[in-house]
């Protein structure tokens, strides 16, 4: 075992004297992949945090959404009051149904007013996504009723910035529109509401300013619905128990305006994710490509590098050394110079990651914020030891079939060399120029994609009140709780 670690640690010294050797080589080859690595370390963390992690909530599995329209199309918006209170009395025994809005308000209280995000939601939507008060309490049913009270809830951000996390904010007074709000609570750091902080959460739903109290009741379509399974009730038993409880709503009201459409259920983070996989998973793959030419520009850096040194191995062979100790150490060089790259890669991947959400984000707001984990190091990792090993078999497969004694009476390029280099170095740009026609069709394919997720015609905007975005993503762009 000791001249095991003995002879690792020479073949890793001897290794990287080689690389010192060459500084020009060994620059061009690091910052190829870590141009190659960096840029799909950046995608692969986003696919991380949008596809591969489950929703920070408890028991993420049983949260569900419910929308009115397209079974395939889900929309937020899209529920009415009405609506939302017969399923929420009709749904007791399989789900806890909440709603929740979203507004720009006046704030104004220990400083000068200002505008800030806010939410309207149900007394039970915080239960449902599973989020506490981090001090004071959450909303209870009487506060969620026409004439109720005022009450509201702070953010951590605003709690901190405009009261400096004094516990003493409960029960004090602030102005919130034109209403006098009592607060009772503040939530933890890091709650979002579909990647926008919140900073006043107030219940009322009911009370909107966007429609008239004759519209609210007649069915006007404004609230998003979530839900919450009981364990042990499945899916596929909760939507059907949906369009039971919707057709028996549509029966009953049938003057209200939102009885023309039926209602669709599935899981919250399905949804909240469904119109970026695809788009996530091309441009993974041109991504991909883009590696995969890196390595190939490598290769033949690697190949052109052997070629120098093949009078080198032949003399080394002469003296003594074994094909599987030489093999030994061409792989160590390759492991060596593609971890060099790895490490280059890590800020390239911070930044390159960076620039991917904030460009997805103008199509996408659903987006999460990735964030460093031990998955994405792993997987960098494996990569870069990966692509290390192909770039030691390069020259590997040059030794193999060479002739070594040959090398030593000529120039030290002999003629099975030369022959295998040709061979191998044809075959590495064809691959180079087939993964680049494959990237550019990926990229043609991707930007496609956006410019026509960016041109549909969105949501209901036609009950959106002023202030609002003219358009909402016909996707689920579901607001979205973070816990940190």
């Amino acid at each position: 075992m000791r001249q095991i670690i003995e002879e690792f640690a020479a073949d890793l010294r001897y290794a990287f004297r080689q690389l010192l050797k060459s500084p020009a080589f060994t620059t061009a080859a690091v910052a190829t992949l870590a141009l190659g690595i960096g840029a799909n370390s950046a995608i692969y963390a986003v696919i991380d945090a949008a596809l591969m992690r489950p929703l920070p909530y408890p028991n993420p599995d049983r949260l569900i959404i419910a929308w009115k329209g397209e079974p395939a199309e889900p929309t937020f918006y899209s529920f009415s009051y009405p609506r939302f209170r017969f399923f929420q009395e009709h749904a007791l025994d399989f789900a806890d149904i909440a709603v929740y809005d979203d507004e720009v308000v006046t704030f104004a209280e220990g400083g000068d007013p200002e505008r800030v995000v806010g939410g309207r939601i149900s007394a039970n939507f915080l239960r449902v996504m599973g989020v506490k008060p981090q001090i004071g309490r959450d909303f209870t049913a009487d506060e969620d009723r026409h004439g109720a009270p005022p009450v509201a809830l702070l953010s951590d951000h605003l709690w901190r910035t405009r009261y400096h996390a004094d516990p003493g904010v409960l029960g004090r007074k602030v102005r919130v529109d034109a209403d006098e709000a009592t607060v009772i609570g503040v939530l933890p750091a890091g709650v979002q509401f579909r990647n926008e902080s919140v900073d006043i959460w107030r219940t009322r739903i009911v009370d909107t300013r966007t429609f008239a109290p004759a519209s609210v009741q007649l069915g006007a379509s404004y609230l998003t619905a979530i839900g919450r399974l009981h364990a042990g009730v499945s899916l596929r038993s909760a939507q059907a128990r949906m369009l039971a409880i919707d057709a028996a709503y549509r029966r009953e009201n049938p003057g209200n305006s939102d009885s023309d459409s039926s209602i669709y259920t599935d899981l919250l983070d399905r949804e909240i994710f469904a119109n970026m996989r695809t788009p996530l998973l091309v441009l993974w793959g041109a991504v991909g490509c883009l590696l995969l030419i890196a390595c190939a520009n490598v290769a033949n850096l690697v190949l052109a590098r052997a070629l120098g040194r093949f009078r080198e191995i032949a003399i080394r062979a002469a003296l003594g050394a074994g094909r599987s100790r030489m093999i030994r150490q061409l792989i160590t060089e390759g492991v060596l110079l593609s971890l060099a790259g790895g490490l280059a890669a890590i800020p390239v991947a911070l930044w390159s990651t960076t620039a991917l959400v904030t460009a997805i984000r103008r199509t996408m707001s659903e987006i999460p914020e990735p964030h460093p984990n031990m998955r994405v190091l792993l997987v960098t990792f494996v990569v870069a030891t990966g692509i290390g090993v192909l770039f030691g078999l390069a020259p590997i497969a040059l030794l193999l079939r060479g002739r070594l004694e040959g090398a030593l009476h000529s120039s030290g390029r002999s003629s099975s060399a030369s022959t295998g280099s040709i061979r191998l170095r044809q075959v590495v740009v064809a691959a180079q120029v087939a993964l680049c026609v494959v990237l550019l069709s990926g990229a043609a394919l991707l930007a496609q994609s956006l410019v026509r997720m960016s041109r549909l015609s969105n949501g209901h905007s036609h009950h959106l009140p002023a202030g609002r975005p003219k358009t909402v993503p016909r996707r689920c762009s579901t607001h979205r709780f973070r816990p940190r």
